[in-house]
């Protein structure tokens, strides 16, 4: 009885042990995305300063460059979000709310943490006042 490959190589093995080819095609249209614009880095900054002298707890930092990252990187990258820059701040608030949601378990504790109004409500571009009218 012998064994038969019928996975991705077929009966050959892998050119590459890592599978990662060593010399990729320099035609290949992928590039990757540029680092942060320090543009939008210091605009950011603005509103809660990361990096700085301002210390946090370690789950409201972890929490605050998600947050950074996802409004710098991920959201204006993402194929899924048509255009980051023009949608309206409501519906780019929803998106941040819904990356924080993932760090706290719950609405109601994501609630909580909008409520106060601290960074990391500013950080996602909620303030208290907004929060009781958009959850009510």
């Amino acid at each position: 009885m012998g064994f038969e490959r019928d996975d991705l190589y077929g009966g050959d093995p892998p050119q590459y042990p890592d599978g990662v080819d060593p010399h990729p095609d320099p035609i290949d249209p992928y590039t990757p995305t540029p680092t942060y614009d320090v543009d939008r880095w210091e605009e950011k900054n603005q509103r809660v300063e990361l990096g700085g002298d301002a210390e946090y707890d370690e789950d409201t930092e972890k929490m605050l460059w998600a947050l950074r990252h996802f409004d710098l990187r991920i959201a204006p990258d993402c194929d899924e979000i048509d255009d980051w820059d023009a949608l309206d701040r409501r519906t780019q608030r929803m998106y941040r709310a819904g990356v924080l949601k993932e760090f706290v378990g719950g609405y109601r504790e994501l609630q909580e943490i909008l409520e106060k109004g601290g960074p990391v409500a500013r950080e996602a571009g909620f303030h208290p006042s907004l929060v009781k009218r958009e959850t009510a």
